[in-house]
C-alpha cells in the first residue's frame, strides 16, 4: 500500500466524518492561530516600544536626582543646580548638547476651555536632544531665557485639539493663570503613541521661567544631555557619573545618589516587557494547542474504535501492521496540519485586522508561521502514535468476530 493511496484513505475517512472533524481540529485552529497573532503583535509591540522610546532622540541621556535601584541606603540626594550643567559641560568633552529639564501637569486655559497638559522646563538646547521641528514658529532661545519671558512652544495634538483650522502663533494661553504667548508649534511625533494610552498634550517653556511653577527654582531633578555621537553614549554616562560623584562629593563606597539612563536601555527594556507579556499570552496558546491534541486523540480513539472490523480485514488478508500504524498516523497528521493550515490563515488575519482597527502594532515573520506548521506535524505524530498503534495491534480474529 503505497503513501498516496493511504493519504487518499485517510482523507476519505477524514471526510465521511465533516462535523466531526471540524470540532476536532477547532483546538489546534485556536492554538496555532493565537500563537500567530500573538507572535505578530508581540514582535510589532516590541518594535512600537523601542520606536517610541527613541523618537525622543536616540542619543538622549537622562540624569535624576535619586537612585531608587541602589542596592545600599542611599544618602538624601542632592538636587541638581545650575552650577552642575555649568561643570558638566566645562569637564565633558563628549556632550554636544546639555539641558535643565523640569516637568509637572499644569491646567491650561484657552478662551474659556480647559485641558489638562505636561509643561516641560528646559533650555534652548532640548529642541535638539529631543529631536524636535517645527511646524510653524520658533524655538525659544537663550535670549527668551535671560529674560525669563512667559512664551511657549506646544506640540501638534494641543495645536489641533484647541486652535483647529486657525494658526495658533502668537495665540495667548495661560498655563495655571500666567498668561503666555505661544510662539512655535511642533511636528508630529515619527512614533504615534499606544492605542489602549491616551496622550496628555505638551508644552516647552524656557527653563527660567519655568522656575515660577516650582517651590525652590534654584533647583531642579533632572538633566537631559545628548553627545556628539551615539557610540560615545557609554563614554558620556562613565564622565557624568564622574563628575557628579565628585561634585556631589560621595566616597568611594557610597552609591549614587542619581540616575542615569540613556534611551537605549530603556528601549531594551521595554522590548523585554513587551516580550514578557506576550510569552504570557503564548503559553495561554499552547494550552489551547495542548487541548487540541488531546481532542485529536481522542477522536482517532474513536476512529479505531468504530473502524476495528475494517483493521480486521486489512489484517486478515495480509495487511503488515506498520501500514495501519501509518495510515492511521496520516489521519492524524492531516487532521492536525489541516487544523495547522486554518489556524495560520485566521491568525494572519486577525493580526493583521486588529493592526488596522485597533493600531496594535503586528509584524507577521516567516518564522512563526514555519514553526506552527512543525509543531501541527508534531502534535500529529504525539498524540496520534498511541491509537494508531492500538489499532496496529489489533488481534484480526476477535476484530472479525466483534458484533
Amino acid at each position: 500500500m503505497n503513501i498516496r493511496f493511504t493519504i487518499k484513505m485517510a482523507l476519505n475517512a477524514l471526510c465521511h466524518h465533516k462535523w466531526r472533524s471540524g470540532l476536532t481540529i477547532l483546538g489546534i485552529v485556536i492554538g496555532i492561530s493565537g500563537i500567530i497573532a500573538i507572535s505578530a503583535i508581540g514582535s510589532g509591540s516590541k518594535k512600537k516600544a523601542r520606536e517610541k522610546i527613541l523618537a525622543y532622540g536616540s542619543k538622549l541621556i537622562n540624569v535624576s536626582c535619586g537612585n531608587w535601584l541602589a542596592k545600599q541606603v542611599v544618602k538624601q540626594p542632592i538636587p541638581f543646580r545650575m552650577s552642575d550643567i555649568d561643570a558638566l559641560k566645562s569637564q565633558s568633552d563628549k556632550i554636544q548638547y546639555i539641558s535643565p529639564t523640569m516637568g509637572q501637569e499644569i491646567e491650561v486655559e484657552y478662551e474659556g476651555s480647559k485641558f489638562s497638559a505636561f509643561v516641560e522646563g528646559s533650555n534652548e538646547q532640548a529642541f535638539d536632544i529631543y529631536d524636535l521641528k517645527l511646524a510653524e514658529g520658533i524655538f525659544f532661545n537663550k535670549q527668551h531665557l535671560d529674560r525669563k519671558e512667559n512664551v511657549v512652544v506646544i506640540d501638534d495634538k494641543a495645536a489641533n485639539a484647541i486652535f483647529k483650522f486657525e494658526s495658533p502663533r502668537g495665540k495667548i494661553i495661560r498655563l495655571g493663570k500666567i498668561p503666555f504667548t505661544i510662539i512655535g508649534v511642533l511636528k508630529p511625533k515619527k512614533t504615534k503613541g499606544r492605542w489602549d494610552i491616551p496622550e496628555k498634550f505638551t508644552v516647552f517653556v524656557p527653563f527660567t521661567t519655568g522656575q515660577k511653577f516650582t517651590d525652590n527654582p534654584s533647583e531642579f531633578y533632572n538633566i537631559a544631555i545628548c553627545p556628539f555621537d551615539e557610540k560615545d553614549i557609554e563614554e558620556t554616562k562613565r564622565q557624568v557619573k564622574r563628575i557628579l560623584r565628585s561634585l556631589h562629593k560621595l566616597n568611594e563606597d557610597d552609591p549614587d545618589d542619581f540616575m542615569i539612563r540613556d534611551l537605549q536601555m530603556m528601549a531594551e527594556a521595554a522590548e523585554e516587557g513587551a516580550g514578557i507579556i506576550a510569552l504570557f499570552a503564548l503559553i495561554a496558546a499552547s494550552i489551547a494547542l495542548l487541548v487540541g491534541g488531546i481532542g485529536v486523540m481522542n477522536i482517532m480513539l474513536v476512529a479505531v474504535q468504530e473502524r476495528t472490523k475494517e483493521i480486521g480485514i486489512k489484517l486478515a488478508i495480509g495487511a503488515l501492521r506498520r501500514v495501519i500504524l501509518r495510515q492511521f498516523l496520516i489521519e492524524s497528521i492531516i487532521l492536525c496540519s489541516i487544523g495547522g493550515f486554518i489556524g495560520v490563515f485566521l491568525g494572519v488575519s486577525v493580526s493583521w485586522l486588529l493592526s488596522i482597527f485597533t493600531e496594535l502594532p503586528a509584524i507577521i515573520e516567516i518564522t512563526p508561521i514555519f514553526i506552527s506548521f512543525i509543531i501541527t506535524v508534531l502534535i500529529g505524530l504525539f498524540f496520534g502514535y498511541y491509537p494508531a498503534r492500538k489499532a496496529s495491534l489489533t488481534n484480526p480474529v476477535d476484530a472479525l468476530l466483534e458484533q
